[in-house]
């Protein structure tokens, strides 16, 4: 699929049939993710990665009511930072780092037939002592990661000329 096209067709999955999520598909979308741009090549990122309903179910339970579709999704990946790769936690330069790897994770999705759902609405502290996490790793969001179920709602898009400012 071209580039574009590809980012064209991926949207926010919130529906899943229950078919799982092969190791091969996530380790390919891990893959992915973790060949993201970071500031000074920190690469701060790190993932926990709930295939089993025990392990999906600690995340879940830590989310907002809202997003209780989530333990539907045949995996669950939480991408966590690591506060002692280099960078100063003030400049929050890993919140963008992050962020990158977000967006590799979720085109890789896509690319191999997979929808996903980033999610930010749940008790960082609370997941972060459920998945036993050590003092140097924080949670920063967790994405649903599935077979889709349907096609997912589509919203439009602004268009260039309403993003840009000062406007033309």
């Amino acid at each position: 699929m071209d580039f574009f096209e590809l980012i064209k067709s991926r949207h926010s999955v919130r529906s899943f049939d229950s078919r799982p999520v092969g190791e091969a598909l996530i380790e390919k979308i891990l893959d992915a993710a973790r060949l993201a741009p970071s500031a000074k090549n920190t690469q701060p990122w790190r993932f926990f990665v709930a295939l089993d309903k025990g392990a999906k179910e600690k995340v879940v339970k830590t989310m907002a009511a809202h997003n209780q579709w989530a333990m539907d999704a045949g995996a669950i990946i939480v991408v966590l930072a690591d506060m002692d790769y280099g960078h100063k936690k003030e400049t929050k330069n890993y919140l963008i780092d992050i962020g990158l790897c977000l967006e590799n994770l979720l085109l890789a999705a896509e690319d191999v037939g997979l929808g996903a759902c980033p999610c930010t609405n749940f008790q960082n502290e609370l997941l972060d002592k459920e998945l036993g996490l050590p003092s140097n790793l924080n949670s920063i969001v967790v994405v649903a990661v599935g077979h889709k179920k349907g096609e997912p709602e589509i919203h439009e898009k602004k268009s260039v000329q309403e993003v840009v400012w000062p406007p033309q």
